[in-house]
């Protein structure tokens, strides 16, 4: 017979799934089915609607909160006895933390359950922290270092039945390739990703984003037109998923594309709303790229009072604070400097201790591969 717990989680589970999958329902919702999750006192309920509310924070760029939802979740699985779930809510708050561009927080979140995750041979969540720490070098604009730590998750995925984190890999994998201009890599990862999302992966952000890259390496390649066909694509993915970050994005690579091809209103109205739409997810480099883009149009049509309302725009953004008197601008340089010099060590005892130690998941994959 049913109970009123079991017909909740017939509920809740697809709702779950769907947000992991990138198609979170409103966060007024998820904390509707969080607050009826409590009601029953289960902590591993509880967790699963706390990582539902995550996602579904994420996805609207409300990262504070969405962190908040994942750190709370994690103790609770713990609780209920689930050290898999657990892992998953301590890496979800790092992919929470990269997002907001806090790696320091995202490596610690990683590394907090990486003697867990090699404890239990867990090559599914090792796969997921490599791939972290690549998006990381990825953000530090070292592309070389993650392409190879990109390249290693997917060699750890190759030896799971998870077509999911598979495609995850490739995609990154795509776009370390396309950044370093290695566009017959990119192509094939890309084309391996498309042949997962049309079958065995469900994921509309991922389907978006194949779209994305794709119509990048057109543009790199000078094939405008085609470039703009494959972003026109991304963008309709994206706002039929409301993707608050990937609108952003695609905005801005349609803007670039528009100009190339003389479109300066259509370039014009999508840089526009690039500079709106990242504003309201504290994409500070996009709105900086776009205000940068938006004061080269305004010269090309020679209205220079728009130009220049552009380039201080530009400038308060890099600024961050465009009331920061400018003394105080050298501290947040060399602050910024230290922050990225005590990174970069951090960087560096995690790559050694993913991959420079014995008994480390690579080093175990390759024995579970080699053993008879």
């Amino acid at each position: 017979m049913s109970t009123p717990l079991d017909s909740f989680l017939a509920e809740l589970r697809p709702l779950a799934i769907a947000a992991a999958n990138g198609s979170p329902e409103p966060p007024a919702d998820a904390a509707d089915l969080l607050a009826r999750a409590r009601r029953f006192g289960d902590p591993g309920v509880t967790a699963c609607a706390l990582v539902t509310l995550g996602h579904a924070h994420q996805h609207i760029g409300a990262l504070d909160e969405a962190q908040a939802a994942f750190r709370a979740a994690a103790p609770l699985y713990a609780q209920a006895g689930d050290d898999r779930a657990c892992t998953e809510a301590q890496v979800e708050l790092g992919y929470s933390h990269y997002a907001a561009g806090e790696y320091p927080r995202a490596l610690a979140a990683w590394l907090d359950s990486l003697e867990q995750v090699r404890a239990r041979r867990d090559l599914h969540h090792g796969t997921r922290i490599y791939l972290g720490v690549g998006k990381v070098y990825y953000a530090l604009e070292d592309f070389t270092s993650a392409l190879r730590y990109h390249e290693l998750a997917l060699q750890l995925v190759r030896g799971l039945d998870t077509p999911k984190l598979c495609c995850e890999v490739l995609i990154n994998i795509a776009g370390d390739a396309y950044r370093m201009q290695h566009f017959d890599r990119a192509l094939r990862a890309l084309a391996e990703a498309g042949e997962l999302l049309a079958g065995a992966v469900s994921n509309h952000v991922w389907e978006a984003e194949v779209e994305s890259y794709l119509g990048l390496i057109h543009f790199a390649r000078g094939e405008y037109p085609a470039a703009r066909e494959k972003l026109d694509s991304a963008f309709a993915i994206h706002q039929e998923n409301q993707n608050l970050w990937g609108k952003s994005h695609v905005l801005l690579a349609l803007g670039r594309t528009h100009a190339r091809l003389g479109e300066l209103s259509r370039a014009e109205a999508c840089l526009t709303s690039a500079d709106e739409l990242a504003g309201q997810a504290r994409l500070t480099s996009v709105s900086r790229e776009a205000a940068a883009l938006l004061a080269d149009l305004a010269i090309r049509r020679g209205d220079h009072a728009a130009a220049l309302r552009h380039y201080k725009h530009v400038h308060a953004l890099a600024a961050g604070d465009e009331t920061v008197p400018p003394a105080l601008h050298l501290g947040r340089q060399v602050g910024e400097r230290l922050r990225q010099a005590v990174l970069r060590l951090r960087m560096e005892n995690a790559r050694r201790r993913l991959a420079g130690q014995p008994g480390g998941l690579a080093a175990q994959n390759r024995e579970s591969a080699n053993s008879p």
